[in-house]
């Protein structure tokens, strides 16, 4: 009898590349060249644009996007080189083959504290410790660390009538009262760094006397709308620069407008401003080099947040790493409403 020839077994074809779209971190495996890009760019339903050097590192190596646009291919910026993905709105088309791209943590910026009269902070002080810190810079004396028996005060670090500062250690972030109430002022904190500008795309010489054609200029983003924050200590970094852009200012924040009038003096701040926490005044004629500085005779400042004040994000960062995902699926989903 003769012996049955074995079925032979199927060589399995390789799993074809996918791609992901990442807004945080690095990816662990880069697309290494414009055709790879442009295949990517099918599978994630984006335009292809062009192969572009960059003169500097500010955006991510590969191929990547930005605000939601047309990808790009930096061909001359090396994968350990670059800005992660995320900087200026970009997204970076990461290749699956390797592995779901794993962020890498971004440094922790170093906290700025300010003072605020209205709302709640977006980031509290979280012990004693920090809220003497921040004492020193908002210019005020730290009192102590104390237990209050209400909730008529705001939680985290804050102080009273512009005098020296507590830290309430029982009074939750969710709970206590707003900064302003009872004349209290809350130490909010914030975190400094002014975004980069965009870089002009450096267009690749030509190797024949054919000239190169002009690679697509980089549109211009639209602006993020103002916003606008009561100071009651130092100066503001935006100073408002007109009498409607005051009046716009006092709808914002809940105040009446009352009228441009030019002091004799400069013993009032520059710009937009109130004193005991009542209508606006804008000042047309005070320089914003000169004037006096906020909380000065009662006073609080309205600051054009757009100018440089930073606005605060939630803290503390937690553990677990977290990515944004724009196309497929997950490997990994969160499992609770924690």
């Amino acid at each position: 009898v003769p012996t049955p020839v074995p079925t032979p077994v199927p060589t399995l074809s390789p799993t074809p590349d996918r791609y992901l779209l990442a807004t945080t971190g690095r990816c662990q495996g880069y697309i290494q060249s414009a055709e790879e890009c442009q295949r990517a760019a099918a599978q994630v339903g984006r335009q292809f644009s062009a192969a572009t050097s960059f003169s500097h590192s500010s955006y991510p190596p590969g191929c990547w996007t930005y605000s939601q646009r047309s990808l790009y291919y930096s061909p001359t910026t090396p994968v350990t080189g670059g800005a992660d993905c995320g900087v200026h709105s970009t997204e970076c088309v990461c290749k699956m083959s390797g592995g779901i791209p794993v962020p890498v943590p971004t440094p922790v910026p170093t906290p700025q504290y300010l003072l605020v009269t209205t709302g709640r902070c977006q980031g509290y002080i979280q012990s004693a410790e920090e809220c003497q810190r921040a004492a020193a810079q908002v210019g005020r004396q730290f009192s102590a660390a104390r237990s209050w028996s209400h909730l008529l005060y705001p939680p985290g670090c804050w102080t009273y009538g512009q005098s020296s500062l507590w830290y309430s250690p029982t009074t939750s972030v969710t709970g206590g009262g707003n900064c302003g109430d009872h004349r209290t002022e809350c130490v909010c904190k914030t975190f400094g760094g002014s975004p980069t500008p965009l870089p002009t795309p450096v267009p690749t010489p030509a190797p024949t006397p054919v000239p190169t054609p002009v690679p697509t200029p980089v549109p211009t983003l639209s602006p993020t709308p103002d916003r606008y924050l009561l100071a009651t200590t130092g100066r503001c970094q935006g100073y408002i620069q007109s009498a409607e852009e005051c009046r716009r200012a006092a709808a914002l924040l809940g105040r009446q407008f009352s009228a441009a009038m030019s002091f004799s003096h400069s013993s009032y701040p520059p710009g937009c401003w109130t004193y005991s926490q009542r209508s606006l005044y804008y000042s047309p004629t005070t320089s914003v080099t000169g004037g006096a500085d906020c909380g000065v005779h009662s006073t609080e400042c309205v600051c054009k947040m757009s100018g440089g004040i930073p606005v605060p994000i939630p803290t503390p960062v937690p553990t677990p790493q977290y990515l944004l995902v724009t196309t497929g699926r997950c490997q990994g989903y969160i499992q609770s409403a924690e």
